[in-house]
């Protein structure tokens, strides 16, 4: 794949003269493609300024797909790959990994929809700082009038405002796994530890650990569905919650890293509260039962994750 613009090689970005072409696969672990997946791979191949992408989906064998979605996969241009058993999406990612030979891998899920420029804004951050090996794009939720997604909709803008200023964007609240790109000279080196829950952070880390360095692209906009039932966003939370105790076990100082400075987050809260006084107390509200499950009623967490919709992942 190489970067192009209206039909020619790109040889101009922002004015910075381009450096050789870079080669880059989407990959897409998941666990029943189905017609989000779909969606998600038609999004990839409306992608502007680029040749047709190459689209690797690592999929269980769980149940039968069907023919039509196989079929309209194939037309965005997606290979799928089916393993036998049941697998986490971590050891899905692990295969991907071994797969792909291009410059740069982008990882992405199979509930996520692209903006049509998304995929060159990330490359052409690769192509002007030689010295950037892994991306995060803008995670920004779509559009819902519900009375959960509204409330959620607060968490991230606060989650988005904080990882924004904090550190510039160098952190790992901005390493989003819906979309996180890396250099080959960085995948080559990752395999994830059995049994991880949150993979996310652990790609942020390891790839700081390596000498690595990151970056935030607000301009690559990447959409996806929040949680429908209230269950599925505590679920989510209490994997977070976890996530500092599990990757203490991999990486020194790793809650240093956890230390968001509070008057961010105070700001934050303050500007959504002024915003939207009703949905902030009840995300508040939420955020409380969140910490008292996980703290006092723990679920035996696993690396398994439900889907946004179906609960097929």
């Amino acid at each position: 794949m190489i970067l192009k613009k209206n039909g020619r090689k790109l040889n101009i970005i922002a004015g910075i003269p381009a450096m050789n072409n870079i080669s880059f696969t989407i990959g897409i672990p998941t666990r029943n493609p189905d017609k989000f997946l779909v969606h998600a791979t038609e999004s990839v191949s409306k992608s502007t300024h680029l040749d047709k992408a190459r689209i690797l989906v690592v999929s269980d064998t769980r149940s039968p797909v069907k023919p039509h979605i196989l079929n309209s996969l194939k037309k965005n241009g997606a290979e799928v790959i089916f393993i036998p058993g049941n697998h986490t999406q971590t050891e899905k990612m692990n295969i991907i990994f071994k797969k792909i030979n291009s410059e740069v891998l982008i990882l992405t899920q199979d509930d996520v929809q692209f903006s049509p420029d998304a995929l060159f804004k990330i490359l052409s951050i690769f192509k002007k700082s030689p010295e950037i090996t892994m991306v995060g794009a803008d995670i920004l939720p779509f559009p819902k009038v519900s009375l959960l997604n509204k409330i959620l909709e607060v968490g991230l803008r606060i989650v988005r405002y904080v990882g924004t200023e904090f550190n510039n964007g160098d952190n790992y609240l901005m390493a989003n796994g819906r979309c996180i790109a890396l250099r080959k000279n960085i995948f080559k080196k990752i395999e994830f530890p059995n049994n991880l829950i949150n993979g996310d952070a652990y790609l942020y880390f390891q790839n700081k650990k390596l000498g690595g360095k990151f970056k935030f692209a607000k301009d690559a906009v990447v959409y996806n569905q929040t949680p429908h039932v209230l269950s599925k966003q505590i679920s989510q939370s209490e994997r977070f919650l976890f996530s500092k105790k599990e990757l203490s076990n991999y990486f020194d100082e790793i809650r240093s890293e956890y230390k968001i400075p509070y008057l961010l987050f105070v700001r934050a809260l303050v500007s959504e509260f002024i915003r939207t006084p009703v949905y902030c107390i009840l995300y508040l509200l939420f955020r409380c039962i969140s910490y008292i499950k996980y703290h006092f009623f723990p679920n035996n967490l696993t690396p398994f994750w439900n889907n946004t919709y179906s609960g097929s992942k």
